[in-house]
């Protein structure tokens, strides 16, 4: 299988991964991209597993594997490691300019 990133941590980058594991208080994704960064990263002790084998032991998809190995590669390790919002493709029917009118309002009829 053809590994297009390849993930090489600098060992400070490695010590900010572990460091950040063993906090008691840490966001669940957050702690899955520092794994999975940790178990691609070709010069640790594992060597580099591939990317179906490190989503079986961190229990994501082989798709989230590929994500935080490319945004790791395209803009280092903050980015990498931090939780990405979702993308909405329709905006939210809460989020328009148009003003709401009061709950108890009269309606009003339409002048034709």
């Amino acid at each position: 299988m053809l590994i297009k990133y390849r993930i090489r941590l600098a060992p400070l980058e490695r010590e900010q991964l572990l460091n950040f594991l063993r906090q008691k208080h840490a966001a669940a994704l957050r702690q899955a991209h520092a794994r999975i960064l940790l178990k691609a990263d070709e010069s640790g002790p594992e060597g580099g597993l591939l990317d179906a084998d490190i989503a079986v032991a961190v229990e994501v998809s082989v798709a989230a594997v590929e994500r935080v190995r490319r945004r790791f590669v395209e803009d280092g390790l903050p980015t990498s490691n931090a939780a990405i919002p979702p993308r909405r493709s329709v905006p939210s029917a809460l989020r328009t300019s148009a003003p709401v009118p009061p709950r108890n309002a009269p309606v009003q009829a339409c002048a034709s």
